[in-house]
């Protein structure tokens, strides 16, 4: 009997997984040309959409983690990056602090290398050698962009000053001022920058005469709510020389509404400990109102004017809620106009009681002035132009609908 031989065939269907790791950016606001000073040597660095590359380290972005509870209306945030380096095959995490447009914080760990089986280490055993106490540098943005400067000074003030080189004691003279005078609404570059101008003490051998001009970087506060803020000297062409930080505190209990500050030299913040102690120490008093008019300087006798007006609140005390003045208002009839402060066109919104809002009324009593007009979409409006800039304009209604030719509706055709 022959013998049956049956063949079978198994096939056996492998599946290979393969996880990828999502692809690592760096976030928008950290990408640009860095200056920033280690431990007092001059660090460039330039971080692009993966890569963060200076004289000290170039790595890749491998993993990041994003801190939301710092998120804020800008979309801005702290965040840890984990850096791969294929050169020196370690991983390194630096921590970033934003702190303004043109200003970033930031610690970083040593660079760790793979284990042995060459499993790569991850974001949280990298960056938990960072530290409470980790040094902290800082990255000054080499393209400064705009940042409006009434959160670091404001107003007209003078300062008396002591520097930690050349000896000499303070120096107080009441040329020494700094002047902040943003225009309300201007587009123009007073309010991105200020003066400082340094007058020379006879009795103090390191005073100078010397005038600069700084652009604002930003202000920000730290935990222990002392208030930083970055500027850049505009006439410095070194980097290290260029941009400076200063600090200061608002809860000081200084007598005349003085405010101390301290100023490093070169662009390392890690030199300032206190509004007390810092390479460049700062005592401010609001100062006398320094703006006059063209009319105004043409008088006999122009100094007597420069008490009439103020750029700023801070003229006359630094903290709105600490005060020990008083003054009178004197209006002169009939009122002579005088250039509006405000330059442009707004829109504005009102709150209160609705009998104190203010209403568009155009030669009538109606409670509507518009009523026989079809208008689409109505709007608030408060402008001042240049077709009569000692006026200001305000409309609570305006039609923003034009016709058929693109000109506006308006009540009167």
């Amino acid at each position: 009997m022959a013998a049956t031989y049956i063949y079978g065939v198994v096939y056996i269907l492998v599946t290979v997984v393969t996880y990828v790791r999502a692809v690592c950016i760096n976030p928008t606001f950290l990408r640009g040309d860095w200056f920033s000073m280690e431990r007092g040597a001059d660090v460039n660095t330039l971080i692009n959409d993966d890569k963060l590359t200076n004289k000290y380290f170039s790595g890749s972005c491998f993993d990041r983690w994003d801190d939301n509870s710092t998120l804020d209306a800008n979309g801005n945030h702290d965040s840890k990056i984990l850096y791969y380096s294929q050169t020196a095959n370690c991983y390194k995490c630096y921590y970033m602090l934003f702190r303004t447009p043109n200003i970033v914080q930031y610690k970083q760990s040593e660079c760790r290398t793979p284990v042995d089986s060459g499993t790569p280490p991850t974001l949280e055993d990298v960056c938990s050698a960072i530290a409470e106490f980790t040094e902290m540098w800082t990255f000054f943005r080499k393209e400064v962009r705009t940042v409006n400067c009434k959160n670091t000074f404001e107003g007209v003030f003078q300062f008396s000053y002591e520097w930690d080189v050349g000896g000499g004691g303070i120096c107080d003279n009441e040329n020494s001022l700094i002047v902040a005078c943003q225009e309300p609404g201007s587009p123009y570059v007073d309010n991105e920058v200020f003066t400082m101008e340094f007058a020379k003490c006879p009795e103090v051998q390191s005073s100078v005469n010397k005038g600069i001009r700084f652009q604002c970087m930003g202000t920000w506060k730290d935990d222990q709510q002392n208030v930083w803020s970055g500027v850049a000297d505009l006439g410095a062409d070194v980097y290290r020389e260029r941009f400076r930080c200063v600090l200061t505190r608002y809860d000081q209990e200084e007598g005349d509404n003085k405010l101390r500050y301290s100023m490093s030299w070169w662009a390392d913040c890690s030199t300032l400990k206190s509004p007390y102690e810092g390479p460049v120490r700062l005592l401010l008093q609001p100062g006398r109102p320094f703006r006059l008019t063209q009319i105004e300087l043409a008088y006999p006798d122009p100094d007597m004017y420069m008490f009439r007006q103020a750029c700023s609140w801070n003229s006359f005390t630094i903290d709105r809620e600490k005060f020990n003045w008083a003054y009178n208002t004197f209006i002169l009839n009939p009122p002579a106009p005088i250039m509006c402060p405000i330059r442009g066109r707004f829109r504005f919104t009102q709150r209160g009681p609705s009998t104190e809002l203010y209403r568009t009324r155009i030669r009538g009593i109606t409670e509507r002035p518009r009523h026989k007009i079809d208008c689409r979409e109505y709007t608030s409006e408060i402008k001042s132009c240049d077709q009569n800039p000692m006026k200001i304009l305000v409309d609570a209604e305006y039609c923003e609908t034009v016709d058929h030719t693109g000109r506006p509706i308006g009540e009167y055709g």
